[in-house]
C-alpha cells in the first residue's frame, strides 16, 4: 500500500538531502516597480502597497494582503525555474505522484505585514489538471503567521498540521516552501510583526488515472497507518527490504533522495503513516555458508548478518550513535512468520518462506572448497539497503528489552532505583510477548527481592512474580539464593499453585538442560521437595528431575560436590524423601564413567556409596556394588587411572581397599582379571596394594588372600613396570622379566598365606593351577612356599591340583605336583590320622583317560628306579 501526506513543509535551502535548494537570492523584478531586494525594506514594501500593478484582498478570507499577478512577475536567477521545478518533484513524493507528471505552474506574488491574516479557506480552480497549491516564501522577517492545514470529515476525525515556516529566525535568510492538496483547508494566522513574501503555484498533475487528492491519500493511509498505530509496542520496530544496496557515498550525499522513485515512495509512505516514528536507511550483510554432500544434497546452513552503515532520511551517517543499538534489536527474518514459542520478525513480507534473493538481492560466492569425500562447502555474501522504521518512544524500553540480558538488566535497576511499577508493567509486557526479553539470574533475583519488599496489591505482585519467573533466560540456571527467594516468594504471597506452572516450564526446557552438570538437577531436587511442601501437587516435577538425570548429555564436573550435595539432601529432606535421587545419581555415575576419569572420581563414587551402605542400607545398593565392583576394576586396568597406586599410599588408602574388597565380593570373573592385570602391570602397583594391606591389620590377612587367589596368582609379571626391577651393573634389562615377580612380592609379605583356606576351604595352589593362563614359575613359587597343597583335595573340583593341571594341559606343573606326592599317582593315599591304605575318591576322574595315560605310565617308571 502507498501512502504520503496531505500537505508538507521544509526549509529549502539545500541544508536537508530532503528537498531541493532554492536559491536564496531569487532575483525578483516586478513590473513598475523593479528590482526588489529581499527581505524587504521598507521602501520597497511600500513601493510594492502602492503600485498599480498590485491588488488589495479583502474579503471573507484574504485579509490585507496585496497580491500582484504572475505576469508581473520575473525571475533574473537562471537557475530559478529549474530549483522550482526540482522542487515540485520532491512534493510529488510526498504526494505519492510520479514526478514527471506533476508540474509547478506560477499564480501570483502575495505580500503580507502585520495584521495580514488568511482565514480558513478551500483553493478551487477550473482546470481538471489542478491538484493542489505549493507556496515558495522569499526570505523574510516577520513574526507570527503559522500557517494551518485541515483534512477530514469534521473537526473530530480529521487532522491539522501547523508550520511556522521560519518565522522570527531562519525565515529572513532562506526560502521556505508549503504545500496541499486542493481539498485541504487552510488558513494563515495574523502576522505579528515585520512582513512576508510569498509566491503562490498551482500544482497541476499530468498523469492519468484519477486526479489525486487528499481524500484518496487519506484512503490510502488509513490502512497502514491503522497498521502501525495497532502495533503493539514491542513490534514497533519494521524493516523493509529494497533487495539492492545503495553505496554510503550515494546516501550521505543524497540522503532519501538517493533512493530510487519506487524505493522512495516506500520511505514517504512509511514517514507519513507513522507519525512520531523513527526512519532509518540501514545498510547490512549477510553470510551465508552451505555444506552440501557427495550428490549436491544440503548436509548443513548457516546465516550470520550484521550492520555496516546506518543512516538517517537526510545522509547523516549516525552509525555510532545506532549500530550498538540495532546489533542486538534487528530480527531479519519475515514478520509472516509463526511459528509456535518464535517470535515474528522484522522484515515486512507476506510470506515468510520468501526466499534470500527476494530480500537481499543477488549473492556473491566469496568461497568454495571441496571436501574429502565429497560435496563442497559454499560462502555467500549478500550486501542489501533496508528501510527501518521504529516508534522513538519505546526505544529505552521495548527495544532496550531486545539486546536481552544486557538491556534488561538496566531496566530491572532502573525498577528497583525509582520504583516505577509502570516500567515493571512494560518489561512484564516484553518478556512474555518476546523471546529475545530475557532475565539473567541477578535481574530476576533483584526483582524478586524488590516485589517481596513491594507494598502494591498482592495480586499485582503475584502477577510479576510470576512473568519474572518465566522470563529467565534460557541459558541461565537458578542458583541457590534464587530458588531461595523463589520459595519466599511463594510463602510470603501465597502463590505456589501459580507459580507451579512457571516452575514447570523453567524446569522442562530442553536448551536450559543441555549439557548441565550433574549438580544443577541435585539442587534442583531440593527445591522441589521444599516447593512441595507449599504445593503438593508438585511432586510430578520432582519425577521430571529424576527423568532428566537418565539423559546422556549430562557431564559431573565434581565428584565430590555431587557426595556433598545428596549429604545436604539427605540430611534436610530424611533418607526416604530422597531415595529416588540418590538411585539415579548412583546409576548416573555408573553410566557415565569415561577411561580418562580421575582416582579422586572413582573414590568419591566408592565413598558415597559406602557412606549410603552404612547409614541406609538403601535397597538399590546391590545393584549399584556389582556396578561399581566391574566398572573400577575395568577403570584401574592398563593405567587408565595411574594415582591409584599413589592413592593407596595416601591417607584414603582404607577407601581403596574397600573399593577392592568390593571387586572381590560383587564382581565377576572379568573383574577379577582386570584387577589383576593392574596389579600384575608393575612392581609399583603391587608393592602400593600389598603396603596397604600390610598396614591396616584388621582383616587385612584375610583380603590379601583373596586378592591372591582370585586375581594376582593367575597373571603374568610382565610390561615396562618391570623392566628396571632386573637391570644389571649396565643398564640392560634381562629378556625376559619372570612371569611369578608379583606373588613372589605377596609371598614375602604375609609369609604363609598359602596354607590358609578360604570361605570355601581352598588354598591358594587350588587358584594357580584351575587357570590354564597360570604361568608355571607361579605354580611352582606357590607349592614352594607351601608343599603339602599338592595332596590336599579341592573342595570345588573335587580334583587334586596335579589334576586339575592335567586338565589344563600343564605338563610341567602336573609332574612338579605329582613329585610332590608320588602316592597319589599309585591308587593309593596315605592318612595321617588312621596308618591305613585308602582309595581317594577321586583316583579314577579322568586319569585313565588319553591326556593321562603317557603321563602315569613315565610317573610309574619313574617311582620303580
Amino acid at each position: 500500500t502507498l501512502a504520503g501526506s496531505f500537505c508538507t513543509s521544509h526549509k529549502a535551502d539545500g541544508t536537508s538531502n530532503l528537498t531541493p535548494a532554492l536559491p536564496s537570492q531569487a532575483g525578483l523584478c516586478i513590473t513598475s516597480i523593479g528590482d526588489v531586494p529581499l527581505p524587504l525594506v521598507p521602501q520597497h514594501e511600500k513601493r510594492i502597497k502602492s503600485s498599480k500593478v498590485s491588488q488589495l484582498l479583502n474579503d471573507e478570507c484574504w485579509q490585507n494582503t496585496w497580491s500582484i499577478d504572475a505576469s508581473k512577475l520575473t525571475s533574473k536567477n537562471p537557475s530559478w525555474e529549474v530549483s522550482v521545478g526540482n522542487l515540485a518533484k520532491s512534493v510529488a513524493y510526498k504526494f505519492v505522484i510520479r514526478p514527471n507528471d506533476l508540474r509547478a505552474d506560477m499564480n501570483m506574488l502575495l505580500y503580507m505585514e502585520a495584521g495580514s491574516r488568511v482565514d480558513w479557506c478551500i483553493d478551487d480552480e477550473d482546470s481538471d489538471e489542478f491538484v493542489g497549491v505549493m507556496y515558495i516564501q522569499l526570505p523574510s522577517a516577520f513574526t507570527g503567521g503559522e500557517a494551518n492545514i485541515f483534512f477530514g470529515q469534521n473537526e473530530e476525525e480529521g487532522v491539522t498540521e501547523t508550520f511556522d515556516l521560519g518565522a522570527g529566525g531562519e525565515a529572513q535568510f532562506a526560502c521556505h516552501y508549503l504545500a496541499h492538496f486542493a481539498d485541504c483547508e487552510y488558513c494563515f494566522e495574523p502576522i505579528l510583526t515585520g512582513s512576508r513574501v510569498l509566491i503562490r503555484y498551482s500544482l497541476m498533475y499530468q498523469g492519468r488515472g484519477p486526479t489525486p487528492s487528499a481524500r484518496l491519500l487519506q484512503e490510502s493511509i488509513s490502512p497502514l497507518r491503522w497498521a502501525f498505530g495497532n502495533l503493539k509496542p514491542m513490534d514497533r520496530m519494521v524493516l523493509y527490504p529494497l533487495c539492492r544496496k545503495y553505496s554510503s557515498c550515494q546516501l550521505i550525499r543524497r540522503g532519501l533522495s538517493a533512493l530510487s522513485r519506487d524505493h522512495r515512495s516506500k520511505a514517504e509512505a512509511i514517514l507519513s503513516s507513522s507519525p512520531g516514528w523513527t526512519l532509518l536507511i540501514v545498510n547490512c550483510k549477510l553470510v551465508h555458508k552451505e555444506e552440501t554432500g557427495f550428490y549436491g544434497e544440503m548436509i548443513k546452513s548457516s546465516k550470520s548478518n550484521s550492520v555496516l552503515g546506518v543512516y538517517d532520511v537526510e545522509g547523516r551517517n549516525v552509525s555510532a550513535a545506532e549500530k550498538p543499538f540495532l546489533r542486538d534489536a534487528l530480527d531479519f527474518t519475515s514478520a509472516a512468520r509463526n511459528h509456535s514459542g518464535v517470535d515474528p520478525g522484522m522484515i515486512l513480507t507476506t510470506n515468510e518462506g520468501v526466499a534470500l534473493g527476494d530480500l537481499w538481492g543477488s549473492s556473491s560466492l566469496t568461497s568454495s572448497e571441496e571436501r574429502y569425500y565429497g560435496g563442497h562447502n559454499k560462502t555467500y555474501s549478500y550486501n542489501a539497503t533496508f528501510l527501518l522504521a521504529y516508534d522513538s518512544n519505546y526505544r529505552d524500553v521495548e527495544f532496550e528489552c531486545l539486546k536481552g540480558e544486557a538491556g534488561t538488566s538496566k531496566i530491572a535497576a532502573s525498577i528497583v532505583s525509582f520504583r516505577d511499577y509502570g516500567l515493571f508493567e512494560r518489561l512484564a509486557t516484553m518478556l512474555e510477548s518476546k523471546h529475545k526479553c530475557v532475565l539473567n539470574t541477578n535481574s530476576c533475583q533483584v526483582l524478586l527481592e524488590f516485589l517481596l519488599r513491594s507494598r502494591v496489591a498482592r495480586a499485582k505482585r503475584i502477577s510479576f512474580s510470576t512473568k519474572v519467573v518465566a522470563g529467565l533466560s534460557l541459558t541461565a540456571e537458578p542458583n541457590e539464593i534464587l530458588y531461595s527467594t523463589i520459595l519466599t516468594v511463594c510463602g510470603k504471597l501465597g502463590c505456589a499453585a501459580q507459580m507451579a506452572s512457571c516452575i514447570s516450564l523453567l524446569l522442562q526446557n530442553s536448551k536450559r538442560k543441555k549439557d548441565r552438570d550433574l549438580s544443577v538437577f541435585l539442587r534442583r531436587a531440593d527445591f522441589l521437595l521444599k516447593f512441595n511442601r507449599l504445593d503438593s501437587s508438585s511432586l510430578s516435577l520432582q519425577s521430571l528431575v529424576i527423568n532428566d538425570m537418565n539423559s546422556s548429555k549430562r557431564t559431573v564436573d565434581s565428584t565430590c560436590t555431587i557426595n556433598e550435595l545428596i549429604y545436604a539432601l539427605i540430611s534436610t529432606h530424611g533418607a526416604h524423601a530422597v531415595a529416588a535421587v540418590v538411585r539415579e545419581t548412583l546409576s548416573f555415575l555408573s553410566r557415565h564413567h569415561s577411561s580418562n576419569i580421575s582416582v579422586v572420581a572413582i573414590m568419591d563414587r566408592a565413598s558415597l556409596i559406602s557412606k549410603m551402605n552404612e547409614e541406609h542400607s538403601f535397597a538399590f545398593l546391590a545393584d549399584s556394588f556389582n556396578r561399581f565392583a566391574n566398572e573400577f576394576s575395568s577403570m584401574i586396568r592398563g593405567m587408565l587411572v595411574p594415582s591409584f597406586a599413589t592413592y593407596l599410599a595416601g591417607e584414603n588408602k582404607r577407601l581403596g581397599l574397600k573399593a577392592i574388597s568390593w571387586v572381590l565380593e560383587h564382581g565377576n570373573d572379568r573383574a577379577f582379571d582386570n584387577l589383576g592385570k593392574w596389579i600384575a602391570g608393575s612392581e609399583n602397583e603391587t608393592r602400593s596394594l600389598v603396603t596397604a594391606l600390610s598396614s591396616e591389620s584388621e582383616a587385612s590377612g584375610t583380603l590379601a588372600l583373596s586378592i591372591l587367589n582370585k586375581c594376582a596368582v593367575q597373571q603374568r609379571s610382565e610390561g615396562y613396570g618391570w623392566s628396571t626391577t632386573f637391570e644389571d651393573a649396565l643398564g640392560r634389562s634381562p629378556p625376559s622379566v619372570p612371569p611369578s615377580l608379583h606373588t613372589r612380592i605377596f609371598l614375602a609379605e604375609f609369609p604363609g598365606i598359602t596354607s590358609k583356606r578360604d570361605s570355601v576351604g581352598r588354598v591358594t595352589l587350588h587358584y594357580a593351577v584351575d587357570k590354564k593362563e597360570t604361568p608355571f614359575d607361579t605354580i611352582h613359587r606357590v607349592l614352594e612356599s607351601f608343599p603339602r597343597a599338592a595332596s590336599i583335595l579341592d573342595p570345588v573340583t573335587k580334583l587334586y591340583p596335579f589334576m586339575q593341571a592335567g586338565m589344563n594341559s600343564q605338563v610341567d606343573a602336573t609332574f612338579s605336583l605329582l613329585l610332590e606326592n608320588p602316592s597319589l599317582v599309585t591308587g593309593v593315599h596315605c592318612n595321617q590320622t588312621t596308618n591305613k591304605r585308602k582309595r581317594s575318591p577321586s583316583m579314577d576322574f579322568g586319569f585313565r583317560s588319553a591326556p593321562f595315560a603317557r603321563i602315569r605310565h613315565d610317573l610309574q617308571s619313574c617311582i620303580v628306579q
